[in-house]
């Protein structure tokens, strides 16, 4: 149940851009309440009194816009191609279950430090879907918390552009799922699914400056396409579940470097990776550092610090030599 008046948005966003920041909300896409005239006086909750309008599940944004103060995201809703859509600093999304926002145009959610987007779902017991990234859209999220989203950001084969800066996030399914070109810079995230932070054929997912921990099982994998991880956290406390900080069942290529690695049951899985270079790291109070799943060849792991015990043992494939004596000090984020 809203109980506050809800503007609802169909095709055309340009004549309502007087509404948003006004102290009421802002609703995208998705059944509004009631079956009457479309007066927009219902509830939304779609048990209105016969006056409460509403548009259809999904509805397509076909002229650009900028959003701000309370956004609801009522039901599937796509940004058409060459359509520009701008959140505002200071907003919050709230979104219905399983809900998506579909983008084939461009999607700016523009938080700062001092203002932040929030992007919740109605019930956190029912996660919202998120954002996806299709073939031709662009994507670029800054400073936004939220949690119980499904996947944060799907990004599609041929997405232009897929960028999440600095989030903070707590209790998601997945934060990036990369088959085109993305990056997640600068952010924390803390409880996650398993894979939650994903790259795949066709992708090249760059990590940087970020902390990740608490996982139902592995927190950053690959099942193919390109991985940089650098300066960044992998893996919580004592008191935090991570099975495989890094899971590369198989990548294209695969660079990690100054990062800290640790205290999860496996530091890293590595299968079927040619020439991977994972460089200046820290091990530390993981189970297993480096476990094979596959036959990684010429696997660089060169000037790693292992945690104050000796560098695994395990064959020509790998090269283990020039370990460092002492933690290496510029790993982890530098933001």
């Amino acid at each position: 149940m809203r109980a506050t008046s809800s503007r609802w948005i169909a095709g055309v966003l340009g004549g309502l851009l007087a509404l948003a920041g006004c102290g009421e909300t802002t609703t995208v896409g998705g059944p509004g309440g009631g079956d009457g005239d479309g007066d927009g006086n219902g509830d939304g909750d779609g048990d209105g009194d016969g006056d409460g309008g509403g548009t259809d599940m999904g509805e397509t944004i076909s002229e650009s816009t900028t959003l701000s103060g309370d956004i609801h995201l009522a039901g599937n809703t796509t940004i058409a191609p060459d359509v520009d859509v701008v959140i505002e600093a200071g907003s919050s999304v709230s979104a219905a279950a399983g809900a998506k926002l579909i983008v084939q145009g461009t999607l700016l959610i523009d938080g700062t430090a001092d203002a932040t987007v929030s992007m919740m779902p109605d019930d956190v017991a029912a996660p919202w879907g998120g954002v996806v990234a299709e073939s031709g859209g662009s994507v670029t999220m800054r400073y936004v918390t939220g949690t119980a989203v499904q996947t944060l950001l799907a990004c599609k084969s041929g997405a232009v552009t897929c960028e999440l800066d600095r989030l903070d996030l707590t209790d998601v399914g997945a934060v990036i799922q990369a088959a085109s070109t993305a990056t997640l810079k600068a952010s924390r995230v803390q409880g996650m699914s398993n894979g939650a932070i994903n790259v795949s054929a066709g992708g090249t997912l760059t990590v940087s400056d970020s902390d990740f921990s608490e996982s139902s099982h592995d927190l950053v994998t690959a099942s193919g396409g390109n991985l940089i991880v650098e300066y960044t956290n992998i893996g919580g406390t004592i008191d935090t579940y991570e099975h495989c900080n890094l899971h590369v069942g198989y990548a294209d290529s695969l660079t990690i470097t100054r990062s800290n690695i640790v205290t999860g049951a496996y530091g890293i899985m590595i299968g079927d990776v040619a020439d991977a270079s994972i460089t200046y790291n820290n091990w530390e109070g993981n189970d297993e550092d480096v476990s094979p799943v596959g036959e990684p060849t010429n696997a660089d792991f060169t000037h790693n610090w292992w945690g104050g015990h000796d560098p695994p043992t395990l064959g020509g494939n790998y090269d283990f030599t020039s370990e460092e004596s002492v933690r290496v000090e510029d790993a982890g984020p530098r933001i």
